[in-house]
């Protein structure tokens, strides 16, 4: 009896499931101003943000992409990089590269993250236009990160050896190694 109870109520806790014909013409009505915004969330007890995604998924079908779609490595690098380097939005780059999901696009910035090797592979022949100024772009960005980095690294070693000098004069010690000698 209580299994059962516990099954009522989950069924309850979940959303009701809109079909894409219902999506189509909730978009339908709000694009054509048959209804404002606020009709329809009223209408199908729905959130703003699902009538967002109401307009990408109907768009989605309308252009016939109802099948699951493949991408290449080289796009998912692509799209990672320019949502990385702030040239695309996560909703521009679904627009641009015909992806359904922020979800897949995430994923992809996770994976080829500018900090592991995968982003630094160069993409296949298959990638877009407008890979050399983004190459480019990406080049600048890289290397004055370099340069960030090779600065701090300079200022620790100064503050390093700086410790190792007042430690040395306070305590009396030569502290540093003397090259030659055996340990």
């Amino acid at each position: 009896m209580e299994d059962s109870n516990k099954e009522w109520r989950e069924r309850k806790k979940r959303k009701p499931v809109h079909s894409i014909e219902l999506k189509k013409l909730a978009v339908e009505d709000y694009r054509s101003g048959r209804k404002s915004a606020s009709q329809i969330l009223k209408e199908y007890n729905i959130k703003r943000e699902t009538l967002r995604c109401w307009e990408t998924q109907v768009a989605y079908y309308i252009k016939g992409m109802r099948d699951k779609k493949r991408y290449s490595k080289a796009i998912k690098i692509k799209a990672a990089r320019e949502i990385e380097m702030g040239f695309l939005t996560v909703k521009q780059a679904m627009v641009k590269y015909e992806i359904r999901s922020k979800q897949t696009i995430k994923n992809w910035i996770k994976l080829y993250h500018s900090d592991t090797p995968a982003i630094l592979e160069r993409p296949t022949s298959d990638s877009v236009e407008g890979e050399e100024q983004l190459e480019q772009k990406y080049k600048d960005v890289k290397f004055s990160d370099i340069e960030n980095q090779l600065q701090q690294s300079r200022l620790k070693i100064i503050a390093l050896e700086t410790m190792i000098d007042v430690a040395s004069m306070e305590y009396g010690i030569d502290i540093k190694k003397k090259s030659g000698t055996k340990q």
